[in-house]
């Protein structure tokens, strides 16, 4: 027969490895989270949010490269996927 203490000793050692996991995941969730748009050479490329686009009819528009939607994803999974 498996002593109780023994059972429990091993389901606190998981959540504890869990835990830790789940610190570590939400470090590198936070690391992948950028305030930066693309900015190009040629400024007609750039995204209107990094505040170097000169396409006039991209003024005041939301982002096109990619990164808004990004840390929507991940300010999603930060959540707990609750949106």
């Amino acid at each position: 027969m498996t002593d109780p203490n023994e059972i429990v000793s091993i389901k606190l050692g998981a959540l504890m490895a869990l835990q830790d996991r789940n610190a570590k995941l939400e470090t590198a969730l936070r690391d992948l989270r950028s305030d930066h748009h693309y900015d190009c050479e040629d400024c007609f490329y750039s995204c209107p949010k990094s505040g170097e686009c000169c396409d006039e009819r991209l003024a005041n528009s939301e982002c096109t490269c990619g990164v808004d939607q990004r840390n929507a994803i991940i300010d999603d999974a930060l959540k707990g996927g609750e949106k």
